[in-house]
């Protein structure tokens, strides 16, 4: 069983957004969008999801990400609109050093 590494990136406005990083191959990794009520800890906790997750990991590295304002992501002062969660989704992109094309 793998343990996820969790750290943080911060979004264009500064929001501090949490993901977890499962596996460490070659491959072409791999962002795992959860819905709004799914935290990473939930996941984790979840065997189904968890296996899922850690099915993908095998060769390549993975991410999952909380949410702004949900889990271990910080909370934004006002902002959870479209446009400021795609840029979340960058962040997080960021962190693996990929390119997202919308």
């Amino acid at each position: 069983m793998m343990e996820p590494q969790v750290r943080f990136s911060s979004s264009v406005d500064g929001t501090r957004i949490a993901y977890a990083e499962l596996g460490d191959g070659p491959g072409v990794p791999v962002i795992s969008i959860n819905s709004w009520v799914w935290t990473i800890d939930m996941i984790m906790a979840q065997p189904d999801e968890r296996a899922r997750l850690e099915t993908l990991a095998h060769g390549r590295r993975v991410l999952t990400f909380d949410r702004r304002g949900i889990g271990a992501s910080a909370r934004p002062t006002a902002d959870f609109s479209l446009d400021f969660n795609v840029a979340d989704l960058a962040a997080v992109a960021d962190s693996l050093n990929a390119h997202v094309f919308f």
